[in-house]
């Protein structure tokens, strides 16, 4: 498919770098800084409407460009139809939970400080302030569409979802996300609701919340339950657990104002209805608490509220021993490994690329070879037509013998004589019908081979295509499972580190581990919420951890795993067992290595095996054509010989 933009030159698409419900991103191959969103189908008309009124709102205001991933030209097929846009290309950024999630933002923003967090805030304020001011309302608003660059500036991506008001009309947006939603359109039908700024307001303040509290939700209550009934229920008790839960950060570590708009958004409203505060005035809160936080004494990476008693996040790490701002040491491990996705999206669209052999089923004959197959299997019915002069030749001869037994009474020798002519005569007439007929029977005989061989080519076309076909099958499942194994490298690296940092027990002291339960475990920071959610998941005695299981329970923190691991391991070396050494650099090193080395020969394979199917599917598709040019060939040869036979059947008729 050939796209044209809005000057109808054609637009060359480059490897893909992000796929989703409605369609597919690609980099253009000549145009680095723009990237084009394909849909999957053509554009209906109220979104080519919609396309085309955020085309004009950029040429009005192209500063909307400096936020977002926003339409600026409509991208057409041959027919005209419109296939998706061309829009900016966002580089180096990275999603919110990055940032906002903290082992994840030491690994991506290994030196960000608290106020790097607080200014992608303020940004994300800036933002909405600016979309609302133009009529613009987000709608759907979740952290999948929220970038994060290395300057804490902020993108927003799939921007064709947002709601649009362009004079009396509104370009609605059908989507959203509990977890955003506030608590007046939880379990709403979004689809002809008209958002308002109010609305994504709620969402704003839930992501400021986020990155400012360390990817906590306001909602989550300490507790894995709904998030949407507890937003729909007003139940915003952050600060109730901070009280009780010492590793959050405490509500009184910002300003007055920002804790104040904070309970405007989430608490229940007065009697009287009244908006949730502004984008504005979240900006200017936020900037103002940016500008009121100043460097920690005792730590570089830590920065608290001007004035403040005591440092939050030294409190914590003393408290739990878990540091949420921590550079990496320099005899530390830093790891090299890079999932290659884009490379892997460019692999898979490259394969859809292949177009498979035919189907075996969708055999479709020329009409032309329809019609000769037709009169080959008609023509070949009939019987040769009889020979008349042989026929005359045979009765005169059958005549003459009948006179000759009449005479034999009267005349021996003529009556003899007779006889023995008469069936010469009548021989001689056999003879002339074979030589008469043998024409005539000779290209019956070939019609008749001309319709076998059709249908046998014709069965033979069938069984190739489907062996091709077999093949493209077998070859997209191998694909699928290589690409299976590319996405799981991530997932079995972390299992290979967290085997490394935290190696199982010994088989031969499972069974004394067993008699030491995590009910009574004496574990710092072991609540007894902490133990139901260990129980609930069967980890019940020391046997039973691990790192991974308990990396997968969502109210323990780093610093409760860590415990955990360090109250078994010292159970093992009670035992009998070895103390842990501590994984090397080294060690985390090569596991880093394998993962790249396997990630490398899983794409070099998948090139191949694309290479290959593609010539594999080339050449199953000349070979079928070939197939069908000997169809053809036959079919004029059975026209031929149909010509020849169809005279002689009409005159026998």
């Amino acid at each position: 498919m050939q796209l044209f933009d809005a000057r109808k030159q054609p637009v060359t698409l480059g490897p893909e770098i992000g796929r989703g419900g409605e369609g597919v991103v690609y980099q253009l191959a000549d145009r680095p800084d723009r990237a084009a969103k394909i849909y999957s189908q053509v554009a209906d008309a109220d979104r080519v409407a919609k396309l085309a009124c955020m085309v004009e709102m950029w040429s009005e205001n192209p500063a909307l460009a400096d936020w977002c991933a926003w339409p600026q030209e409509m991208l057409r097929d041959e027919s005209g139809a419109c296939r998706g846009f061309l829009m900016p290309r966002i580089v180096d950024c990275y999603p919110v939970h990055d940032v906002y999630n903290p082992e994840q933002r030491k690994a991506t923003f290994p030196n960000a400080r608290w106020d790097f967090l607080v200014r992608a805030a303020t940004n994300c304020a800036r933002m909405f302030a600016s979309l609302h001011r133009v009529g613009v309302v987000v709608g759907d608003v979740n952290e999948r569409n929220l970038l994060i660059g290395r300057d804490a500036t902020v993108q927003l991506v799939d921007c064709d979802s947002f709601q649009i008001v362009r004079g009396d009309h509104v370009f609605h947006t059908g989507v959203g996300v509990p977890d955003y939603t506030p608590p007046e359109l939880q379990g709403a039908d979004f689809r002809g609701i008209v958002r308002t700024p109010d609305h994504d307001r709620f969402g704003l303040a839930v992501i400021v919340f986020k990155l400012l509290f360390m990817g906590r939700h306001p909602f989550s209550g300490g507790a894995s339950g709904e998030l949407a009934a507890a937003i729909r229920d007003y139940h915003y008790d952050y600060g109730d657990l901070c009280a009780r839960l010492r590793h959050l950060v405490p509500l009184e570590a910002t300003t007055q104002e920002v804790e104040s708009d904070f309970a405007a958004t989430f608490a229940p409203p007065p009697p009287e209805p009244a908006e949730r505060p502004s984008a504005e005035t979240w900006h200017t809160h936020l900037k103002a608490f940016e500008d009121s936080l100043e460097d920690c004494p005792n730590d570089s990476l830590h920065v608290y509220l001007r004035g403040a008693p005591v440092c939050p996040w030294c409190d914590i790490e003393t408290a739990l021993q878990y540091a949420y701002f921590d550079r990496p040491h320099a005899d530390s491990h830093v790891s090299t490994w890079r999932p290659r996705l884009d490379e892997m999206g460019a692999l898979q669209g490259a394969l859809d690329a292949v177009e498979p052999p035919a189907d075996p089923n969708s055999y479709a004959p020329s009409v032309e070879v329809l019609k000769a197959l037709d009169l080959a299997e008609r023509l070949a019915k009939f019987e040769a037509a009889p020979d008349v002069r042989s026929w005359y030749v045979r009765v005169a001869g059958g005549l003459l013998a009948l006179s000759g037994a009449a005479m034999l009474a009267v005349d021996l020798q003529i009556g003899a004589g007779l006889m023995l002519g008469g069936a010469v005569l009548w021989v001689a007439g056999v003879i002339l019908r074979v030589r008469m007929l043998r024409p005539q029977t000779e290209r019956l005989k070939r019609l008749k081979g001309c319709a076998e061989a059709l249908r046998s080519v014709e069965a033979e076309w069938r069984g190739e295509a489907y062996r091709f076909r077999e093949h493209d099958r077998r070859q997209r499942g191998h694909f699928d499972q290589m690409k299976e194994q590319f996405e799981g490298l991530g997932k079995y690296r972390q299992r290979e580190i967290a085997r490394l940092r935290s190696p199982p027990p010994p088989a031969h002291l499972l069974g004394y581990l067993r008699q030491f339960t995590v009910e009574s475990a004496s574990v710092p920071g072991l609540s007894p919420e902490r133990r139901r959610a260990l129980l609930v998941r069967g980890l019940l005695t020391a046997a039973d951890i691990d790192r991974e299981t308990l990396q997968a329970v969502p109210v323990l923190t780093s610093a409760n795993i860590d415990a955990i691991l360090k109250w078994r391991d010292m159970l093992v070396v009670k035992g009998g067992g070895q103390p842990r050494a501590p994984a090397t650099a080294a060690q985390l090193a090569a596991v880093d290595g394998n993962c790249l080395h396997i990630q490398e020969n899983l794409l070099t394979e998948m090139r191949a095996l694309i290479r290959d199917l593609r010539i594999a599917n080339r050449d199953a598709n000349t070979a079928l054509e070939e197939l069908d040019a000997q169809a053809d060939a036959l079919a004029g040869q059975t026209r031929g010989l149909a010509g020849a036979v169809l005279p002689s059947i009409k005159a026998a008729a």
